[in-house]
């Protein structure tokens, strides 16, 4: 699987990456050396002060006198001391370059890894062909070691060893100083600018994803709020059914009792109006209207009495009157709207 994976990563880095760091490399050249441009004069002065780079060629390390406040010494070798070659490689060899240029060495040129100094540059790669060619260059171990012999009896220790490039003064972006003599890198101009462009960086980043991260997180703590209002609404709907269940039986009890002391009342009333020679075989109270069924002698004065109750009102036959067979008696059926039901 990780084999697989390589070659893609690989292919990303050559197409996408590398492109990119080289337009930020010199975009950020450009932008740091506006930067810098800006800045007052007594500022700039402090900081050329403080980044102050010395180029010496072999012949000079030997007398040379160093000003003060020096940030970086460079020791130029000569061209025709060193060995200058190009290779091409497979375009995974860049993972681990200079790994593989240590085992190439003895391959590519007279020395081994003990025998020499070595560094490299990056010259092109290429994806479609999966290739990368890379600048090796390469000094003797034993021109670097006198060399650093020399200027160690004398109390100066470089911070670069590095040579120019043919038929030009310009010097390779190479350091063929052993590794465990390189000392930490000091705080200059460059270094100072590619701090402070990291530092904006970051502070980009945060500022772009800081309020989306905030809003989420407001987000979240108004659904909790949510949440939270929308249990208690519905312990409060649940507490207001409860009442409204509990009112109801309040009331429906209250109106039994109720309803309970006026049907005694009635039938008080009812017995207090029938004259003795009258009973009843039915008695039903429906709503605001009671009905009564029964026997007596003289049915037709009902009417009159039922009328003169309080009450009581509206009272009339539901069907004839009829004489019961053999008795003096006559069977009557009532209806009788209830005066106090209605009121209430």
């Amino acid at each position: 699987m990780a084999s697989a994976i390589d070659p893609l990563r690989q292919k990303f880095n050559v197409r996408l990456i590398a492109p990119l760091s080289r337009q930020f490399a010199s975009f950020w050249s450009w932008w740091s050396g506006e930067l810098v441009a800006l800045l007052p004069a007594g500022m700039r002065e402090v900081f050329a002060s403080a980044d102050k780079r010395v180029l010496i060629t072999l012949d000079e390390a030997a007398d040379v006198v160093l000003p003060e406040n020096v940030s970086e010494l460079v020791i130029c070798l000569p061209p025709e001391q060193l060995l200058v070659c190009s290779l091409t490689l497979p375009l995974a060899a860049e993972e681990n370059l200079r790994e593989v240029l240590s085992f190439e060495l003895d391959r590519q040129t007279p020395f081994t890894v003990k025998q020499a100094y070595y560094d490299y540059i990056v010259e092109e790669r290429n994806a479609v062909q999966e290739s990368i060619t890379v600048k090796l260059v390469v000094s003797p171990r034993s021109i670097v070691d006198e060399l650093l012999g020399k200027l160690a009896a004398i109390g100066i220790a470089p911070d670069v060893i590095t040579t120019r490039a043919q038929d030009s003064e310009k010097t390779l972006p190479v350091n063929l100083l052993p590794v465990a003599l390189r000392r930490r890198p000091r705080l200059t101009v460059p270094r100072l600018n590619t701090a402070l462009g990291a530092g904006c960086a970051v502070l980009l980043v945060v500022a772009l994803l800081l309020p989306p991260w905030l809003n989420k997180q407001k987000v979240a703590e108004l659904e909790l709020q949510q949440s939270s209002a929308e249990a208690v609404a519905k312990d409060g709907l649940e507490l207001r059914r409860d009442v409204e269940r509990l009112t109801a039986a309040s009331e429906f009890l209250l109106n039994k009792k109720q309803s309970g002391v006026f049907v005694l009342q009635m039938l008080e009333e009812v017995t207090r109006v029938l004259p003795d020679n009258t009973w009843l075989t039915r008695f039903d109270v429906s709503g605001s209207e009671l009905q009564l069924q029964g026997q007596s002698s003289s049915a037709a004065a009902l009417i009159e009495l039922f009328e003169s109750s309080p009450l009581f009102r509206n009272a009339r036959f539901r069907s004839p009157v009829v004489q019961v067979p053999r008795t003096d008696l006559e069977r009557f059926h009532l209806s009788i709207e209830l005066e106090a039901a209605e009121s209430s």
